[in-house]
């Protein structure tokens, strides 16, 4: 009898490399690397070139985008493959699919649904449970997470819930001997969870600060009524030689995030050496805390309190003084 196949959702792969999406791509490595046979579909039309899918075989499916593309086409790939797995390493696993694997990273659209649209907060609250029921196996990204989503779907209690954490490549994310600049570094997206305007706002009442962010432009966060500040430079989006380059020479990264199902910039910036300064809630102590046996060095402030997150930065910067 014929092996099944194993596909991977490749929808991530038109997409820019940020959060969910570079967790996709690095399970995707971590699966080729191994040996692991499998082949990611995807829609058609241009792939982000970022990354970077030698080794892996890519078929491309059907029309359309997003859930559309996920919930209503991709299902008809496998009409005559009813025995083959998808993995959906990234959104909500199809309903139409028999055997896949779903990965929820987090519930913030539960915690607190004025972060989202009125659209996406319905479509995900009334779609996630379904999903989730319907799924063989359930995977996150931390026990944190793993612990909330049964705390708000119970009837999961029994189903397979795997923790697998990101894939944080510490081969590359790695110390190097150059001297620590006096500017401090946040990476982060216009999420409202991920409170980069408190951030921008504690930072700009103390000209002695500099703050570099990764991840957009003044342009961008104009567009969310982001108030310049002459001591915050955007960087917009890097690469990752770059971002290493910035962890290894920047007095600390600042994660200010209300809510988060991992956090990967933290665990990159300790990796590189580099001390951090991230907010004060369960899932960062998760996944900073065992870090500290290697000597990095982290901090914790009230993400709502503007004036402990400007003293836990400026506590950084007295570090290279």
């Amino acid at each position: 009898m014929k092996q099944a196949q194993t596909y991977v959702n490749g929808r991530f792969l038109t997409q820019p490399v940020t959060g969910v999406n570079r967790y996709a791509y690095d399970e995707c490595r971590a699966m080729r690397d191994v040996g692991e046979a499998f082949v990611l579909i995807c829609p058609r039309g241009r792939l982000n070139d970022a990354y970077d899918l030698s080794g892996m075989q890519v078929r491309r499916f059907g029309f359309g985008r997003s859930h559309f593309w996920a919930q209503l086409v991709l299902p008809w790939f496998f009409l005559f493959r009813r025995q083959s797995r998808l993995l959906c390493f990234i959104g909500l696993a199809p309903l139409l699919v028999k055997h896949t694997l779903m990965t929820i990273h987090d519930l913030s659209f539960l915690h607190n649904p004025a972060w989202y649209s009125r659209a996406y907060y319905l479509f995900y609250k009334r779609m996630t449970p379904v999903c989730a029921r319907h799924a063989e196996v359930i995977r996150t990204v931390s026990q944190t997470s793993k612990e909330d989503i049964l705390r708000h779907y119970p009837f999961l209690n029994g189903k397979p819930i795997e923790v697998i954490p990101p894939r944080v490549n510490t081969a590359f994310f790695r110390p190097a001997d150059k001297r620590r600049q006096p500017f401090v570094l946040a990476v982060s997206s216009l999420d409202p969870r991920k409170n980069l305007r408190k951030l921008v706002e504690a930072v700009s009442t103390d000209a002695s600060v500099r703050l570099l962010i990764v991840g957009g432009s003044w342009r961008v966060f104009g567009d969310a009524n982001m108030t310049e500040a002459p001591n915050v430079e955007m960087l917009g989006r890097v690469s990752d030689e770059a971002l290493r380059d910035l962890y290894q020479t920047a007095a600390g990264l600042v994660y200010p995030s209300l809510f988060e199902g991992y956090g990967i910039p933290p665990v990159e910036a300790l990796s590189c050496g580099c001390p951090v300064a991230v907010s004060d809630i369960p899932v960062l102590h998760e996944t900073c805390d065992p870090l500290l046996a290697g000597g990095a060095r982290v901090v914790y402030f009230d993400p709502l309190d503007e004036q402990d997150m400007l003293l836990k930065i400026k506590s950084l910067l007295a570090e290279i003084e």
